[in-house]
This record gives C-alpha cells, sequence and structure tokens, in this order.
C-alpha cells in the first residue's frame, strides 16, 4: 500500500466528518464496488466496505464485467438498472444483509489498478 493510500486510510473519519453530519449516512443504503478479486488492487475498497458500509446492502460488479479503465461505466449501468428495477441482482450479491423495501440510492465505488479511485452516487427521483 502506497503512502498515500495510508495517509487518506487514516485521515479519512476526519475528512467525512462534515459529510456524515450532512447526511451521507441515509446514502450507506446500497453500496456497489468495484473490486476486481486482485488481492493487492482491492486492500482499500474491502476496508470501505468492511469499516464504513457494513450494514449496508453491498453489490459486486467486476465479477461481471472485467477490470478495465471504463469498468465504472458498467457500475453505473447496474447501479441504475437496480434504482429502475428496484431489485438487487443475486449474482452480484456480496454480503447477506436484509434488502430494503425501497431502494432510493446507490453509491458506486469503484477502483482501477489501486491508483485511480471513483465515487458515484445515484438518487432515484
Amino acid at each position: 500500500m502506497s503512502l498515500r493510500t495510508k495517509f487518506f486510510a487514516m485521515t479519512y473519519d476526519r475528512q467525512i466528518a462534515g459529510a456524515e453530519k450532512a447526511g451521507l449516512r441515509a446514502f450507506r443504503e446500497r453500496l456497489l464496488a468495484g473490486a476486481s478479486g486482485d488481492v493487492m488492487h482491492d486492500q482499500f475498497i474491502n476496508r470501505l466496505c468492511d469499516a464504513i458500509f457494513n450494514q449496508a446492502v453491498q453489490l459486486k460488479f467486476k465479477h461481471l464485467c472485467g477490470e478495465y479503465c471504463t469498468a465504472s461505466s458498467f457500475g453505473v449501468w447496474m447501479g441504475a438498472s437496480v434504482l429502475r428495477k428496484q431489485q438487487i441482482p443475486p449474482v452480484a450479491r456480496a454480503n447477506q444483509t436484509a434488502a430494503p423495501s425501497s431502494i432510493k440510492t446507490v453509491l458506486i465505488v469503484n477502483q482501477y489498478m489501486a491508483r485511480n479511485y471513483s465515487f458515484v452516487l445515484l438518487a432515484r427521483r
């Protein structure tokens, strides 16, 4: 893990405190994570899922589309499908947290080669 990644992990709680107060906690309902299955590159996303989103319904998408530099677009498509259909595909489930009756938000977290990270929040109107 790089020094930059370690620093980010150490200061994350302080950085996110304002967003928590502003209502980010409500967006923790669903998490669509872009873990590729590569142990070295997935450390950050796995820690994020375990520490912050452990009560959220977690979905994975890269085992369905593969690892490439625009895989986030597949995650956005999948997240939009979950919001539109109000169904969580069993093949994407990463944990056994009970699904809510109404899905209002999906947070997509993706990484590419442990250098490029993206966070996309989708919300249903």
